[in-house]
């Protein structure tokens, strides 16, 4: 991979990391606002962060178990 191609592959991340964290601060105004209660909020939050928490995890366990060396 290139320098340039790994440049840009950085930059794509940042943006999505940069607008994802604003959206995500932002999601329990907008869903305080449209009728949830502060207890359903977290617990969306809270599912969310744990099955990414997850994924991760079994995703590095996966990438291990089938691996291919060069």
């Amino acid at each position: 991979m290139s320098k340039k191609q790994l440049t840009l592959l950085c930059l794509s991340y940042m943006i999505l990391i940069a607008v994802g964290s604003g959206i995500t601060s932002l999601l329990p105004v907008y869903v305080v606002r449209l009728g949830a209660s502060r207890t359903t909020t977290g617990l969306l939050l809270s599912v969310a962060f744990s099955s990414l928490a997850i994924g991760t995890m079994s995703a590095g366990w996966l990438s291990e178990r089938i691996q291919s060396r060069k």
